[in-house]
């Protein structure tokens, strides 16, 4: 159903990682990329309050972009300080209707108000204590994509990111957590000819089941072989999808990536039209962001 190309994958990943650390091409900190990073008002970090809103975000990010939806929810937090203890499903869909004009409000108003169920029942209505329960970070992924509405396998993999980013867990081996692996990061490690798949014969959801439990274990079990951290790793293809990918720029793919040459698709126009063509080997990469500090 897929194949994963570990040969690929050593020539081109630790490259994208040095880019990162180094703060070097679209990975300059010039701008904060990552939507987690920017904390919301009167939230002190590694809260509970943190944690919640954390908590309650991630299963939302499939709805919308992330970065936007992340500010509309700061705001609907800054207006409602109640809104992540409320339990009427009626005044929840209300909210986030109109605050966050997000889709399938009656859907995550459910969800909201079940998972807040199974952390009051199990956990003291802390999410941060799903990961005292829970000390291995596979561990804590499958109890919640068990536990937890609306939070399949890339869900629970997102916040269990979260929580060894901002201290809500002690993990004894936090290098044991997985990539949230969406279909955006599936085709950006498509184009790099790291992963390779077919759906022939298999719904859209076993495809997706299949890469973000499968495969996302796989890929983490790589970066612990290979050193390479798989949180750090997550963040940089998020950054390289959202900022660079997404952009559909002519040019740009060619100044902000620093894995260009490795990508078998470039943006180009064509009669006024942006198109993907095939990559052009010879192509030489400007170095317009190597030196961004």
């Amino acid at each position: 159903m897929y194949r994963f190309n570990r040969k690929k994958a050593l020539e081109v990943l630790p490259v994208l990682l040095e880019h990162y650390e180094n703060e070097t091409y679209i990975f300059s900190k010039d701008k904060i990329f990552l939507p987690d990073e920017r904390l919301p008002e009167n939230v002190r970090a590694g809260s509970r309050r943190h944690a919640l809103f954390l908590f309650t975000y991630a299963p939302l990010t499939a709805r919308t972009t992330s970065n936007n939806l992340y500010d509309y929810f700061k705001t609907c937090f800054r207006r409602h300080p109640d809104f992540l203890d409320k339990s009427n499903k009626k005044e929840l869909e209300r909210i986030l209707r109109d605050e966050i004009g997000s889709g399938f409000v009656e859907r995550h108003a459910k969800g909201i108000v079940d998972r807040r169920e199974v952390l009051k029942k199990d956990y003291g209505n802390d999410p941060r204590k799903i990961f005292a329960v829970h000390k291995d970070p596979r561990e804590a992924i499958a109890a919640m994509a068990k536990e937890m509405f609306g939070y399949a396998h890339k869900t629970a993999s997102l916040f269990t990111l979260y929580a060894r980013k901002h201290g809500f867990a002690d993990f004894e081996h936090p290098e044991r957590v997985l990539l949230a692996i969406d279909v955006h990061k599936m085709r950006i490690l498509e184009m790099m000819g790291i992963l390779k798949y077919s759906s022939r014969g298999m719904t859209p959801t076993k495809v997706r089941d299949v890469l973000t439990t499968k495969f996302a274990t796989e890929l983490s079990d790589f970066c612990i072989d290979t050193g390479m951290d798989a949180m750090l790793l997550d963040e940089a293809l998020w950054i390289l999808g959202s900022e660079v990918c997404a952009n559909m720029k002519v040019g740009y793919c060619a100044n902000a990536c620093p894995i260009y040459e490795n990508c078998s698709k470039q943006f180009t126009r064509e009669k006024g039209k942006i198109l993907v063509r095939d990559h052009v080997p010879n192509y030489k990469q400007p170095n317009l962001f190597r030196d961004c500090n």
